[in-house]
C-alpha cells in the first residue's frame, strides 16, 4: 500500500482547498454548531519505550496536549467529552487495543471519536502501517505493535464522524478508507519532533486554537485544519515531511473540528461576513540545519528525531 492512495495534502491541493475554505460564500462563512453531542477520545502517545534505544522527546506530551485541546471543546463544540490517555508504560499493545475496541459501545450517530497516536510507526514489507507500543519487539511484531488491519476492524463502520490522527513515520501509508485520517508524514518520510512537540501536533495544537480559522467565523473545520497543518509543517520540517489525508466520499470539508467562542454548542453561530483573504504575516522558524563533520544535524532548535523503528 502506498501513500499515493491517500488523498495527499499538496501545495497544488492547498490552493484547492483555500478556493473551497474562502469562495463558497455563505456554505463556509454560515458554518453552525448544532446538536451539541459527545466527544470519545483514545490519545497514546509514547516517549519512554521498554526499549531505552527507542525512547522520543515529545510524544508522550503530545497525547497530553492533544487530549487537552479536545477537551477544551466542552461546551463549545461537544456537550461531553470522555477522552482515555495512554503514556508510556500504559501504552502497551494489549492496553491500546482495549481502550480503541472500548469506544464503540460508546458511540452513536451524533457523536465524534477521535483516536490519537505519537510514538514510532513503520510499514510492513506489504506496505502496512503499524504504530509501536510500549513493549514493542521486532521479532513479535503481532503482539507489540498496533496495525492499521486491527484500527480498520475497530472503526470501520461505527456511527458517527470517526477520525483518526496518526504523528508517526510513514503514517500516510494507511490508504483509502472509510475513516478520516490525518497523518503526520507520507509513506517513505519521517515525521519529526522538537522537545515541543512533534511538528504535525503542534501545527494541529496551533490550528484548532484558533490560527487555522481562516475566514473568522469562530469555527475551526476540517477544509482549514488541512490547509493550515500542512503549510506550517512543511515550514517546522524544512520542507522535509508533507502531511496526507485520507477524506471518505460524503465528508463536509466544513465538518467542525473546534469551536473558538465561549458560548454553548447549542446556540448557532450567527454569519459570518464574506471575508478577504489576506496572507498571514510570514512564520519565524528557526534557521535550516546544517550537517556536522560526524553526520549529524545542529541548528540553533531543536533537533528532530525520526519517529520510526525497524
Amino acid at each position: 500500500m502506498t501513500c499515493a492512495r491517500a488523498l495527499v495534502v499538496k501545495k497544488t491541493t492547498v490552493l484547492v482547498v483555500l478556493t473551497l475554505v474562502l469562495c463558497l460564500g455563505p456554505a463556509v462563512a454560515q458554518a453552525q454548531v448544532q446538536n451539541p453531542q459527545s466527544l470519545y477520545m483514545v490519545s497514546v502517545g509514547i516517549s519512554q519505550y521498554q526499549n531505552p534505544g527507542m525512547n522520543l522527546q515529545s510524544a508522550a506530551k503530545d497525547a497530553v496536549d492533544m487530549a487537552e485541546a479536545f477537551r477544551a471543546q466542552k461546551g463549545k463544540l461537544f456537550q461531553n467529552v470522555d477522552v482515555t490517555t495512554l503514556v508510556n508504560q500504559q501504552a502497551t499493545a494489549a492496553n491500546i487495543a482495549q481502550a480503541i475496541n472500548q469506544l464503540r459501545a460508546k458511540t452513536n450517530p451524533y457523536s465524534y471519536v477521535i483516536v490519537y497516536l505519537a510514538g514510532h510507526g513503520d510499514n510492513t514489507t506489504n506496505g502496512e502501517f503499524f504504530f509501536n507500543a510500549y513493549d514493542f519487539n521486532p521479532f513479535q511484531k503481532d503482539h507489540t505493535t498496533f496495525s492499521w488491519r486491527q484500527m480498520q476492524q475497530a472503526l470501520s463502520g461505527m456511527p458517527g464522524k470517526v477520525i483518526v490522527i496518526l504523528d508517526s513515520c510513514r503514517s500516510g501509508a494507511v490508504g483509502t478508507s472509510d475513516l478520516i485520517v490525518l497523518s503526520s508524514a507520507m509513506a517513505h518520510q519521517n515525521a519529526g519532533e522538537s522537545a515541543v512537540n512533534g511538528y504535525f501536533t503542534q501545527a494541529l495544537i496551533e490550528g484548532l486554537s484558533g490560527k487555522a480559522d481562516l475566514n473568522h467565523n469562530g469555527i475551526i473545520t476540517l477544509a482549514e485544519i488541512n490547509l493550515y497543518v500542512s503549510e506550517r509543517v512543511e515550514q517546522l520540517s524544512f520542507g522535509k515531511q508533507q502531511v496526507a489525508t485520507v477524506i471518505p466520499p460524503n465528508t463536509p470539508n466544513t465538518l467542525p473540528l473546534a469551536s473558538l467562542n465561549g458560548t454553548n454548542a447549542a446556540v448557532v453561530v450567527n454569519p459570518a461576513p464574506q471575508p478577504v483573504f489576506q496572507p498571514a504575516p510570514p512564520v519565524v522558524v528557526n534557521p535550516a540545519p546544517v550537517m556536522s563533520p560526524q553526520g549529524h544535524f545542529q541548528s540553533s532548535g531543536p533537533l528532530e528525531r525520526p519517529r520510526h523503528s525497524r
